[in-house]
């Protein structure tokens, strides 16, 4: 192929937004569609140099992995072994373990598989996982296993009539991908078969069969339009963007635009592409998205406060530094047939390279992340251990009746009701405490994930309807007289949290026409509203828990790795939560419902505090722990007298 530097340019395009976006800067906040353009040029590129190889009838398997472990593995295995060797050194056991996974995978190219299987609820957070980007690469792998094999039973078989059968390939993806986007989110972002129209569209412009238009100014508007596409999509698109499905054709148009307009004549877009500093950072583009995830990883987890905008672009620069010099060193000699001439000597090497990757990560596997490397480990461990009986929660509706939880003075019928998600859970003891001092009972109606509201779905989540049942069945259990408790993380359910990033799950009710964070806060109101009127309808009394302070991570693990108390700004805190909390105040002053906040007792004028002294209030992020259940028992007594 004649090589073109506008690629290289678009490369940059796709690397920069995906890197910017990674380290904090809001207003990139679409730049997860870099992989999406990524996609795109890695289909035309391919395709072009199979389809001219089958043309001259002289494609080789064989020369084909050979061109791409020359062009993958040497980088990745140096990232790979540096990320190794780093994790061993910082990483707690669990954390290590999870990195023994992720590298296994990864060397299989299966990574995309097992990030998505651990997409759920309780599920370590992202910014612990160090080769997490490399399920980009594991879904290009996976493709190009099959697509070169499809490629030659087409020439073989059906005189190569290559577009119309991948054109059944792309629709039958794109359809898929796009109902995945919203019934099964996580699942279509992760697999290969919901990504292939993306990079079956590069495969297309690499067969041609759509003629250049002989007028230049058509291809100057369409190149400004590719240009306009991903800026659109980069700088527009966000959290709440349903992706990859429809919105994910900006991206890829705009990719596909630019490597159509530019394959012959000279245009602006093409002189844009080709600037010296763009098709510079192009050329270092694998490298760049290789190292500055883990980078990012690793500044993340030896930091007790969010990374400074300054923090941030040392970072990205560090991240540039280290992909350059892995372009010239390690890519660049590798990719020169003439380094390791023989075929058999690159599957060779990289056999050889790959067998001590793999024995660490079955070693990291086995021995459960090497544990010894730490003393006192014994005591994070414990203070890491749920308090809540897992008989206790997620109990299934139908079942409910005969397996519900009841606690407090169990010798008297249950007067109470603690109904929520996991947090609910997380309170029991506290209640349990003051169920036993007033000679009252309580029941436990936890299911995780699921607020304590009447007729939300949870959009985009694998099972929407799943809350619905669970939280029907627990109103028919309320009584006339009982005391409702509805505890919740509520500000997981509205907004993505500005303290640790996690959330939000998207509300939607039989009114919603749409999935933004707007409409979580209306479907929020509604609902609750409907959730009080309901228990009040009963006879019963309700009364609001507030959200807990919650961390930028596991307290516990925040502790043992810096041993200084752990400790959030109310201000921050305060910010985190304000419109949920004003809902969750005002509703309750408007239905003469009890509100309760529990910041009253776990704050105080400036600070949040996560533990005190000996006590650790936390056994993650946002659960409270026994000591943490037991500090606010004194807030709640006066609802059970």
């Amino acid at each position: 192929m004649k090589y073109r530097t506008d690629i290289d340019g678009l490369r940059a395009l796709a690397v920069l937004p995906v890197v910017l976006f990674h380290a904090g800067f809001d207003v990139f906040s679409g730049g997860f569609v870099g992989v999406d353009i990524f996609f795109v040029i890695s289909g035309f590129l391919i395709t072009s140099i199979i389809i001219n190889d089958l043309n001259q009838e002289r494609f080789s398997i064989r020369e084909f992995y050979e061109r791409r472990i020359r062009r993958i593995l040497p980088a990745l295995y140096t990232v790979c072994f540096v990320t190794l060797i780093a994790g061993c050194l910082v990483f707690l056991p669990a954390e290590l373990e999870s990195l023994g996974r992720g590298l296994g995978t990864t060397l299989l190219f299966v990574s995309n598989i097992l990030f998505w299987s651990e997409t759920g609820y309780f599920d370590a957070s992202a910014d612990l996982k160090p080769l997490l980007h490399t399920w980009s690469l594991a879904v290009e792998e996976q493709f190009y296993v099959f697509f070169p094999l499809l490629l030659i039973l087409i020439a073989k078989f059906l005189k190569k009539k290559y577009v119309p059968v991948l054109l059944i390939c792309a629709f039958g993806s794109f359809a898929i991908s796009v109902w995945g986007a919203e019934y099964k989110p996580s699942a279509t972002f992760y697999w290969a078969p919901t990504r292939a129209w993306e990079l079956l569209l590069g495969a297309f412009l690499a067969l041609g069969f759509i003629p250049l238009p002989s007028r230049r100014w058509l291809l100057e508007v369409l190149g400004i339009l590719g240009l306009c596409l991903i800026g659109y999509a980069v700088f527009a698109f966000d959290y709440d963007t349903a992706f990859p499905g429809l919105n994910a054709l900006f991206p890829c148009l705009g990719a596909s635009l630019l490597i159509y307009a530019n394959q012959s004549r000279q245009t602006v877009s093409k002189k844009f592409l080709g600037l010296k500093p763009l098709v510079f950072i192009g050329l270092c583009s694998y490298s760049f998205y290789l190292w500055h995830w883990p980078v990012f990883v690793f500044a993340k987890y030896l930091s007790m406060n969010s990374l400074t905008g300054v923090q941030s672009c040392g970072l990205v620069l560090l991240s540039f530094a280290l992909s350059v010099m892995t372009w010239k060193f390690i890519e660049t000699p590798f990719r020169n047939r003439s380094f390791l001439a023989g075929r058999w000597k690159v599957f060779t090497v990289a056999l050889l390279a790959s067998i001590p990757l793999f024995a660490a990560s079955g070693a990291i596997i086995g021995k459960e992340g090497f544990p010894n490397r730490f003393a006192n480990i014994e005591a994070l461990e414990k203070q890491k251990e749920s308090h809540v009986k897992e008989a206790c929660v997620d109990i299934a509706s139908s079942e409910f009746e005969k397996q519900k939880c009841v606690f407090g003075n169990q010798s008297k019928a249950p007067s109470f009701i603690v109904w929520g998600d996991s947090h609910a859970g997380a309170f029991m003891p506290a209640f349990d405490t003051i169920g036993k001092e007033t000679g009252r009972a309580g029941i436990l109606a936890s299911s995780s994930g699921c607020p304590p509201l009447l007729e939300i779905t949870l959009a985009r989540d694998e099972k929407p309807h799943k809350c619905i049942e669970f939280n029907n069945t627990i109103l028919s259990t309320i009584k006339d007289g009982d005391t409702v408790f509805l505890v919740a993380r509520w500000t997981y359910y509205t907004h993505k949290s500005l303290i640790n990033h996690e959330g939000p799950t998207w509300l939607n009710n039989e009114f919603s026409r749409e999935i933004s964070e707007k409409e979580n806060l209306r479907v929020f109101e509604d609902a609750l509203k409907s959730t009080i009127k309901a228990i009040k309808e009963r006879g019963a009394v309700p009364v609001i828990v507030d959200s807990v302070p919650e961390y930028p991570r596991s307290v516990p693990e925040m502790l043992f790795l810096f041993d200084r108390d752990v400790t959030v700004s109310k201000e921050l805190f305060n910010n985190n939560r304000q419109k949920t909390s004003d809902i969750l105040r005002n509703i309750s002053s408007q239905n003469e419902a009890e509100y309760i906040d529990p910041s009253r007792i776990l704050c105080d004028e400036s600070k949040c505090y996560a533990n005190k002294e000996q006590s650790v209030f936390y056994f993650d992020d946002d659960h409270l722990s026994l000591d943490g259940a037991e500090k606010i028992e004194s807030m709640l007594k006066s609802y059970l007298k």
